[in-house]
């Protein structure tokens, strides 16, 4: 008997349903593929996070950048230099208009102009658990990097704590705290990278 008849007899032998066994094996995969698929989801759904939030940061940059150097009123004011607030640990970065020159943001406490309105512009929050892990050319566990853009002139600055740092780049790590990082650095220039 070949194996074409085997299988033909098995054929015509079953006359309707499935069997236990083929009933399990279909639940056997259906189940496997579905693990996998929902582990390959739920890493790919972080890795989207932090792609966001890398994107965010360096949209964020930018409109500093460009608020600068296109000469913007901060609530009806000129003021000389837009900049960037970085601090290691938090989940967010704030842009804000230097209204007084001192290369850093003073939040609530420094009034800008006549109608009481702070150094504040955006702030910008990460999604997920993703924060600021690490910033450089810090030394400190607390520091501060603030970048500052200030035209006409169209000069980046990075300032820690407010004094003036002579590095040609800064950088910051963002992390869920786990197995995702991703460093930016931001040149002398106001252009931010990718570090790989």
């Amino acid at each position: 008997m070949g194996t074409v008849s085997i299988i033909r007899n098995y054929i015509i032998r079953q006359e309707e349903g499935f069997t236990l066994f083929e009933v399990l094996l279909v639940i056997a995969i259906i189940g496997t593929l579905s693990t996998i698929a929902f582990l390959s989801f739920n890493q790919s759904d972080s890795v989207l996070e932090l792609q966001r939030v890398r994107f965010s940061i360096e949209q964020g940059l930018e409109n500093a950048k460009s608020n600068a150097f296109n000469g913007l009123l901060h609530h009806g004011d000129h003021v000389g230099s837009f900049g960037v607030h970085i601090e290691k640990g938090q989940d967010s970065i704030v842009i804000f208009a230097d209204c007084n020159d001192d290369r850093e943001y003073n939040g609530i406490q420094t009034v800008c102009n006549r109608n009481t309105e702070t150094e504040w512009v955006d702030t910008i929050a990460f999604e997920g658990d993703f924060s600021i892990t690490q910033v450089v050319p810090c030394s400190t566990s607390g520091c501060v990097l603030s970048i500052i853009f200030q035209a006409p002139f169209a000069t980046t600055g990075f300032y820690v704590d407010g004094s003036a740092e002579s590095d040609l780049s800064a950088e910051m790590t963002i992390s869920n705290g786990g197995t995702l990082t991703e460093t930016i650095t931001v040149n002398r220039a106001g252009r931010s990278t990718k570090k790989v």
